[in-house]
């Protein structure tokens, strides 16, 4: 899976997710993971998760997302935003 990593536009911005990696590919499932994003001044963190450019997961709270229901033998790519 290839990933990238961006940061929301507009407020306090956070920090650029770091370090995306995929920690384990199944058939049909892959799990991200990413290092932490920081507020200026403090504050939660939210990320959003992309699959090939359509949004999978709106709100993710914490630093790892498992993506489900995949077709075997099939290229992805991930994109992770801190907002």
């Amino acid at each position: 899976a290839k990933l990238t990593t961006t940061a929301a536009s507009g407020g306090a911005l956070p920090t650029v997710p770091g370090n995306p990696r995929t920690t384990q590919v199944g058939s049909r499932r892959v799990a991200l993971a990413w290092d932490a994003s920081t507020i200026a001044g403090g504050g939660n963190v939210a990320y959003e998760v992309s699959r090939n450019g359509v949004v999978i997961a709106a709100t993710v709270t914490g630093t790892t997302y498992e993506d489900r229901g995949l077709n075997p033998s099939t290229a992805y790519t991930y994109a992770i935003r801190a907002k």
